[in-house]
């Protein structure tokens, strides 16, 4: 089999100040995110309690209930035919 010929491209070239200007954005990201998330800590805290979200687990898993309900009904019921049918055999 030949080999196919790749071609390759130039690697851009990267100068110092553009190291140094990506470096002073990812510095300024990080200040504004840690000045963001310190702010919005500030709130809870003087709130005095932290939120917490309740959750109804019969609200939200309703139809596991249900599921349940309708497995032990056929386990009930196939326990019974196997009763049934000892009799008979």
């Amino acid at each position: 089999m030949a080999k196919s010929k790749r071609s390759r491209r130039a690697q851009p070239v990267i100068t110092e100040r553009q190291q140094q200007s990506e470096a002073d954005g990812a510095t300024q990201t990080a200040t504004a995110l840690n000045g963001t998330i310190s702010a919005s800590a500030g709130k809870v805290e003087a709130a005095g309690q932290p939120r917490r979200k309740t959750v109804d687990f019969a609200e939200e898993y309703y139809y596991v209930y249900l599921e349940m309900r309708n497995i032990l009904i056929v386990a009930v019921l196939m326990f019974l035919v196997m009763i049934g049918l000892a009799y008979f055999i």
